[in-house]
């Protein structure tokens, strides 16, 4: 069985990586943060039913959590808190939050080459971006002057 704690577990991405979490035989789903829907149970928020897992406002208040995988889709200001929290427990990252700087990734890449946890990070996790990014690198060799617009549903906070 899987242990994980999701950041921003009541965003958008947050509550379907809660959902499909739940829905997992292999995976449990140990703890939530969030700054919304403090005291909450996430199953009912994510309309599972009770799951005994209630968010919490920050890492710190998940005591006694022993967690193997850290999922985080909060802010990129929120970010290294929970990098931090997960490598010093010698939990395995995944960061799926947008707008983090070149200096954070290098920081998480050196963190993860010195401790015991992964950091894998992929800021765009819909399969439609990714192929996006590819294909506009592979374009680019061939037009001189093109624009590239990113758009987003409009519940994003941190839409560029």
């Amino acid at each position: 069985m899987i242990k994980i704690v999701v950041v921003g577990a009541s965003g958008k991405m947050g509550r379907t990586i809660c959902r499909g979490i739940l829905d997992e035989k292999d995976m449990e789903l140990v703890g939530a943060v969030s700054l919304q829907e403090v005291g909450r149970d996430i199953g009912e928020l994510v309309g599972f039913g009770l799951t005994g897992v209630e968010i919490v406002d920050s890492l710190d208040k998940l005591i006694n959590m022993t967690p193997q995988v850290l999922i985080d889709f909060s802010h990129h200001s929120a970010v290294d808190k929970s990098v931090a929290w997960a490598v010093e427990r010698g939990v395995h990252v995944i960061v799926g939050t947008t707008g983090l700087s070149q200096d954070q990734l290098r920081r998480y890449q050196e963190l993860s080459l010195s401790s015991q946890s992964n950091i894998f990070i992929a800021p765009n996790m819909a399969i439609g971006a990714v192929l996006m990014m590819k294909l506009s690198q592979l374009a680019s060799r061939y037009f001189e002057d093109c624009e590239i617009i990113e758009l987003h549903h409009d519940q994003k906070a941190d839409s560029p």
